[in-house]
């Protein structure tokens, strides 16, 4: 438990806040725009976050009388030295030994931190020992106490709450700005009842799944300025009727937006795709993860069927709306021929877009632990967490041929040729799905390109 001062005690009624968005440490120099390497940068940010989890969340239900402060440190070199009552740091695994870097070189300083986030959700003895005081969970009501607790001087070293129930989520507090045409980001649900066996979003949330109430996200909509919005679920396809009810009331609202779906309720619900398109979805986010039933059946990946990918993407375009598809690479069903038949089939259905990325193994979920049952995982430095790097023996190939074989696919996807061919087809569905393709797949392309030569200085190639 963490003792105040009478000075600190009253100045906390009005606190000097920092939060501080810790970076992955991924250098673009041979990006030498700033403007290009903060686009590359926020990619690196949504890649990794739960939106309910981050610094962003966290300041933006912060109570307004505390004034607060955001360094993002993919921006802006983070002061040690800030004049500030509290330092907020939150980060998820492959973020986790820069996190603790900024906070002990704050509590060096006399700083109060707290660590929030999924990493310390996993591991809170860990991150304990770098922190005065950690919160396990979802943060809603945990942070109103803590700030509660620090005002009145009696900070704990643990804050914990079960997950709470979405419907007494309003409106934040504060609209947090983002950065240059990233979309603005809202949550209307928690959790999810499938069991993906990489996901880490049971884990975290729990698998029921939690949804809050229309109206309130109505009225976070239609108080951003953003035009563009992002919804941050995992799954806008969990509770078909619950979706279509929210796109026939944002239909007035003018705005455009992009989500993900699930393959087995796209494929079937006309309904919802027409009302997608209608309320102004400009994209879907689908979970395809492998062309391969046995990698599927293994991962847990119960809502895809191989032989209905085709005819989703097809109905998807058929409303007007892009496909942004996921594949992940290195299940034990995989084999070195996984890359080059992933690539052609991926062209074959005709996705808009695509994210490669190596199977994520993150700790505490049932792959990590039956992976280190196992004896397979390679690294337990978190840094290396961050689907870039192989982290584990895969079965049929080497770890080195794991990482070649995704970013080789990626590269090739993401030809000039490529995205030349793919942005003109979107010019089919419409003036925003065509520039939404094309600065998204320029900007994966920069993001793979980036990646290759970090991979090549660290071999020393």
């Amino acid at each position: 438990m963490v003792k105040f001062n009478q000075v600190q005690v009253l100045s906390a009624l009005a606190m000097k806040i920092l939060f501080v968005q810790p970076s992955l440490g991924i250098k673009f120099s041979s990006i030498r725009k700033k403007f290009l390497y903060k686009v590359l940068q926020s990619i690196e940010a949504d890649e990794f976050h739960y939106l309910h989890l981050s610094v962003y969340y966290i300041a933006a239900i912060t109570p307004c009388k505390h004034s607060i402060k955001i360094i993002d440190e993919r921006f802006k070199k983070v002061d040690f030295k800030e004049n500030c009552d509290l330092v907020v740091i939150t980060c998820s695994t492959p973020f986790a030994p820069r996190a603790y870097e900024l906070s002990n070189e704050f509590r060096k300083g006399g700083k109060t931190v707290v660590l929030a986030g999924p990493h310390p959700t996993l591991f809170p003895d860990e991150a304990l020992q770098h922190a005065d005081s950690i919160i396990i969970g979802e943060v809603d009501v945990s942070w109103i106490n803590l700030l509660e607790d620090v005002e009145a001087g009696n900070l704990k070293s643990i804050y914990r709450n079960e997950r709470p129930s979405l419907s007494d989520i309003k409106k934040s507090k504060r609209e947090i700005p983002g950065f240059f045409f990233m979309p603005t980001r809202i949550e209307t649900s928690r959790g999810c009842p499938n069991a993906c066996l990489f996901c880490l979003v049971p884990v975290i949330d729990g698998r029921t799944h939690r949804v809050r109430d229309i109206e309130d996200i109505l009225e976070e909509i239609k108080g951003t300025k953003n035009r563009f919005i992002n919804f941050d679920d995992p799954s806008l396809t969990i509770n078909p009727e619950y979706t279509k009810n929210l796109f026939k009331r944002m239909r007035r609202l003018k705005k455009k937006f992009f989500c993900c779906g699930n393959v087995d309720v796209l494929n079937v619900d006309d309904e919802l795709l027409k009302l997608a398109k209608d309320a102004g979805c400009i994209a879907w986010f689908v979970g395809f993860e492998s062309f391969n039933p046995k990698s599927l059946k293994e991962s847990g990946k119960k809502t895809n069927d191989v032989s209905r990918y085709e005819t989703v993407v097809k109905k998807i375009h058929g409303h007007g709306m892009a496909v942004i598809g996921s594949f992940i690479f290195g299940f034990d069903s995989d084999t070195i021929d996984t890359f080059d038949f992933t690539l052609e089939m991926v062209n074959k259905i005709g996705l808009d877009s695509v994210t490669f990325n190596i199977l994520g193994v993150y700790p505490n979920t049932p792959l990590f632990k039956k992976l280190k049952e196992e004896g397979r995982i390679i690294t337990e430095d978190w840094s290396d967490y961050n689907f870039c790097k192989a982290t584990y023996i895969p079965r049929q190939m080497s770890a080195d041929e794991l990482e070649k074989g995704t970013l080789r696919v990626a590269m090739e996807f993401y030809s000039w040729k490529n995205i030349l061919k793919r942005s003109l087809f979107a010019l089919r569905l419409g003036m925003y799905p065509f520039f939404f393709i094309t600065i998204r797949n320029i900007m994966f392309r920069w993001f793979y390109k980036s990646w290759e030569k970090c991979c090549r200085s660290s071999s020393g190639d």
